[in-house]
């Protein structure tokens, strides 16, 4: 069977509105992208494409190639800027290639090529401006990519429906075999519209008979059967994902019978070269790691271990039958409020328009739902063969990537990133919707079509001003900030332990890349002065022993061609140190201390203690209870710690929550605490601390209002805010409290919740007899919450100092008549008309009031008495 499209599209005209949508997202792409790095993979990505590093599995080595490419480019870039570029690039190919396809689906039933172009523009425009999208488009981060060869993929295979005849062109198949696993080494879930593209492949084929459908259930029946049986094989061995590729084999081998009149063996035998071709860019995977680079994860250089990476051992086995949330919880949590955030952001848009946030949110939500819903029903009914190419796509990006995914529903993080295919496919049918609605009033009347295009036409525009704030990343230094503070407060040869991705990428990447915004700071090279804060003192540096500096020289000319910052400084991350080859690699290469075999590190797991466990370095002691389990990590944590405590500094990051015991002996001094000998509980080095957030962090995206934070970075920022939180508390102590209360406030200028902080800072200003300020301060927090007791207890004792009496028995007598069970502000109460006997009259006419009101209890009875008692005196 042939198809026939019922317009021809002019090329000219196509390649133009084309490259003004190229153009058009490529400026504000390039105008919106960072300054440096951000949080999570990008440090990963953009170290490993400078250095040629091995990146987390299963390793996305095209991308990191690119990324290589892109770095030697003569663009007067950072390599960060660089390696962002290459998703600006990706991206807005894959907004080109959304167009182009629209246009290709529309064409099929469509007469006239304007309202094709409209279609595409709206679509394109959508989704190049929607949330995630965007966000993907100018980081340095894979999805972009995704959805470049993605977008490419379907593009192909809408080319090769239009030219084939009789099944043949299929050098355009083999070359859409070719980009599916080149994809694929940009990322896996590029094959998720696989199925699609073999459903559409083989429709012309397809009689829907009564035998088709029998033939189909038996060959679900036993796809399903093997994929299940392999399975369990697999995850016997550790690889759990050999029922995937079982299937995948089903799956061709049933093709390859019933294409046999189509498709010659030489063509099978091309295809696979193809996938061959596109898979090879893997095998930079062993051979850069065998050069041991700085980032080298899973250390793929053995084939063994280069299995387990590509099929992502490290993560556990991962099975769509075994259900790791409620898949009806998967759909509305993960998808559907993912769905919600990309297109138009309703609290920009209710912030301009100064009107209800859940108003514009379901407005605009409609219009989202209302807009896909049209292009899903005109393309329905205008054509079959065009909606069930969409449509299929679709299924296999929304429902399917819902049932392979398998989110859980305790994630470490939003994963929206997962699903942007079905976004993408989503603005396919915005843009049809818009088009169908400008074509059915075309038809009614022409001056109603233009409005309405002109209606429809600010939307996009919408959508993107919307969204611009957040995607805006052109001023962000706060992921560098971060990495480089770290680094810069620890003292030299440090050995600083960490816990996930964002305390450890911009570690790496500050070591790994020169950044023109990263400066180098060393503690020796300054004077200390801190006669203002008495008590403290910065211990003694001790000679480091021979041992000790061999290992460190080994480390410096491991890292010598790095072209970061504080390479003497070693990160170890206790994710990472579960598995041997991390292990391996800080031995090796970090110039840490461990002294373990090669043989031992891998026989490490986990163990339980059968009885009490005692632990000693130096003066510190531990003792680990009986029955107490200790993860590898957490065993080569006092590894470590054993091998390496006197001869280097050892830090664990504020960010890690378990210390594996060593809380009472870690000292604060900035983003990291210090491990001492001495035992106490929140011990603070005062001089060392102050001088780091004083002199030597730098907080100059903190400080920039117009740079967007989302939850993560707020999060981070609060670590600042707890650092100031100490040295406030510090000052207290040594009772200045002028400086206590200047600190206090410098917290809250991290602090997401500040409101919290309010009380204390009120306290302060208490202690030091500033009653005026103190009740300026707790006055605004009382009307946002004016039935707080800690509030009331705070405002009446200000006032009391203030000698403010009337006030302070107005606000009790607010408070008790509302809570008569609070008898500890009766007892107040009655303590201030005490020590003020002028208003005792007035108090006793406010009992009998309450008294009044509650007649049965005997208690108000009792306070009367105490207070005609004061009236009588």
């Amino acid at each position: 069977m042939n198809f026939e499209n019922k317009c021809t599209i002019d090329r000219r005209t196509n390649a133009i509105i084309g490259l003004v949508v190229f153009l058009s997202v490529f400026i504000i792409y390039y105008i919106t992208k960072p300054v440096s790095l951000s949080f999570w993979d990008c440090g990963e990505y953009i170290s490993c494409s400078s250095i040629l590093g091995v990146p987390h599995p299963p390793g996305n080595p095209f991308y990191i190639l690119l990324g290589k490419f892109f770095t030697l480019l003569p663009f007067g870039l950072s390599h960060a800027q660089k390696v962002s570029l290459l998703s600006i690039f990706f991206s807005c190919f894959a907004s080109l290639f959304v167009y182009l396809s629209i246009v290709k689906l529309v064409a099929i039933w469509e007469t006239k090529q304007i309202y094709a172009y409209i279609a595409g523009v709206f679509g394109a425009l959508f989704i190049a401006f929607s949330q995630e999208f965007w966000l993907n488009a100018i980081e340095a981060e894979v999805y972009g990519g995704l959805s470049f060869f993605i977008a490419l993929i379907i593009w192909l295979t809408l080319i090769w429906t239009e030219k084939q005849k009789n099944f043949n062109h299929q050098n355009i198949l083999l070359l859409i075999v070719y980009l599916f696993f080149l994809g694929f080494s940009v990322h896996q879930t590029t094959l998720q519209i696989a199925p699609a593209v073999l459903l559409i492949v083989v429709l012309p084929l397809l009689k829907f008979d009564k035998n088709f459908y029998k033939k189909l259930a038996i060959f679900v029946v036993i796809g399903l059967a093997l994929y299940y049986i392999f399975y369990l094989v697999g995850t016997g061995f550790g690889q759990g994902s050999l029922g995937k590729y079982i299937f995948a084999l089903f799956v061709i081998s049933v093709l390859i019978y019933y294409l046999r009149d189509y498709v010659q063996p030489q063509v099978w035998f091309f295809a696979l070269l193809m996938v061959i071709l596109g898979l090879s860019t893997h095998l930079i995977l062993p051979i850069r790691a065998a050069a041991d680079p700085f980032i080298n994860e899973g250390d793929p250089s053995t084939l063994q271990r280069f299995m387990d990476y590509v099929f992502r051992k490290q993560y556990g086995p991962t099975s769509f039958t075994i259900r790791r949330a409620p898949i009806f919880m998967q759909l509305d949590f993960h998808f559907l409020r993912y769905f919600s955030w990309q297109f138009f952001d309703a609290q920009v848009i209710s912030n301009f328009l100064n009107v209800s946030r859940q108003f514009i949110h379901t407005i605009f939500q409609f219009i989202v739902v209302a807009l896909g819903l049209t292009g899903f029903y005109y393309q329905f009914k205008k054509s079959k063969r065009s909606f069930i190419y969409l449509a299929s796509f679709f299924i296999m990006a929304s429902i399917a990537m819902i049932l392979v995914m398998n989110l859980s529903s305790a994630e470490v993080r939003d994963r929206p990133y997962f699903f942007i295919t079905a976004y993408m496919l989503w603005a396919f049918w915005m843009g049809i919707g818009a088009m169908g609605i400008v074509r059915y009033l075309r038809k009614r009347s022409k001056i109603l079509s233009i409005i309405a295009l002109c209606l429809l036409a600010t939307l996009p525009i919408i959508n993107m001003a919307s969204h611009y704030h957040k995607n805006d990343r052109s001023q962000e230094l706060l992921s560098l900030e971060y990495g480089t503070n770290f680094l810069n407060g620890l003292d030299k040869n440090a050995i600083i332990f960490t816990n996930g991705d964002n305390d450890t990428f911009p570690l790496w990447y500050s070591q790994a890349v020169y950044d023109p915004n990263a400066e180098e700071y060393f503690l020796e090279e300054d004077t200390l002065l801190f006669e203002e804060i008495k008590g403290f003192s910065i211990s003694d540096k001790e000679d480091i022993p021979r041992k000790t500096q061999t290992k460190l020289n080994e480390a410096y000319m491991a890292k010598k061609d790095l072209g970061g910052i504080r390479k003497d400084v070693s990160v170890a991350n206790l994710s990472l140190l579960n598995t041997p080859w991390y292990i391996k690699q800080l031995r090796d290469f970090e110039g840490i201390e461990i002294n373990l075999s090669d043989k031992q590190i891998d026989a490490l797991h986990p163990i339980q203690l059968a009885n009490e466990a005692n632990f000693r370095v130096g003066d510190i002691k531990l003792t680990f209870p009986k029955d107490k389990q200790l993860f590898v990590k957490d065993q080569m944590v006092l590894q470590i710690i054993k091998d390496n405590y006197g001869k280097r500094p050892i830090y664990f990051a504020v960010t890690v929550a378990d210390r594996v015991s060593f809380d009472e002996y870690l000292q604060s001094e900035g983003m990291a605490d210090r491990l001492v000998s001495t035992k106490a509980k929140y011990q603070i080095n005062a001089p060392r601390l102050n001088h780091n957030i004083e002199n030597v962090f730098e907080y100059n995206s903190i400080y920039n209002e117009d740079l967007y934070k989302d939850e993560n970075m707020k999060r981070l920022i609060n670590n600042y805010g707890a650092d100031f939180m100490r040295m406030s508390t510090t000052f207290y102590q040594n009772g200045d409290y002028e400086n206590a209360v200047k600190y206090l406030k410098k917290a809250m200028d991290f602090v997401k919740e500040k409101d919290r902080y309010l009380p204390s800072l009120a306290n302060l200003y208490y202690e030091m007899g500033l009653y005026d300020s103190a009740l300026s301060v707790i006055e605004p927090l009382l009307q946002k919450n004016p039935e707080d007791a800690q509030l009331i207890y705070l405002e009446v004792e200000f006032l009391v100092k203030n000698e403010d009496i009337a006030t302070a028995l107005n606000t009790l007598e607010d408070f008790i008549i509302k809570h008569t069970d609070q008898h500890y502000f009766l007892n107040r109460y009655i303590n201030i008309v005490r020590s003020n006997p002028d208003y005792a009259e007035r108090a006793v006419d406010y009992m009998d009031e309450l008294i009044k009101q509650n007649p049965k209890n005997k208690s108000f009875q009792q306070f009367k008495a105490q207070l005609e008692g004061i009236n009588k005196k």
